[in-house]
């Protein structure tokens, strides 16, 4: 079983750094396409997705976990969640 990642451009390169299969995507359409592809794949364990694009495909995501189990989709925050949270935490407004 194999990782895959679907990353919007920021959050891509610590994937890559970690040998991870990485989809970049800057749109819907592009998300929807990756998520497709991956969810196909016979070795896909578990499926990254940074919130960023999980909010842009939200519906498919649902609908995919209410009727399958495998692979796993995992939802992590992007860099810019990351960076924005630790701003606030430390004080600084954007």
């Amino acid at each position: 079983m194999k990782f895959y990642c679907i990353a919007d451009f920021d959050s891509s390169a610590a994937f890559k750094l970690a040998n991870i299969s990485t989809f970049e995507v800057g749109s819907k359409l592009e998300a929807i396409d990756a998520f497709t592809k991956t969810t196909g794949f016979e070795d896909a364990g578990i499926i990254i997705v940074t919130d960023k694009v999980a909010s842009l495909i939200r519906d498919e995501i649902n609908k995919f976990t209410l009727r399958n189990t495998k692979p796993l989709i995992l939802e992590i925050p992007s860099y810019a969640s990351v960076m924005i949270s630790e701003r606030e935490q430390n004080g600084k407004k954007l």
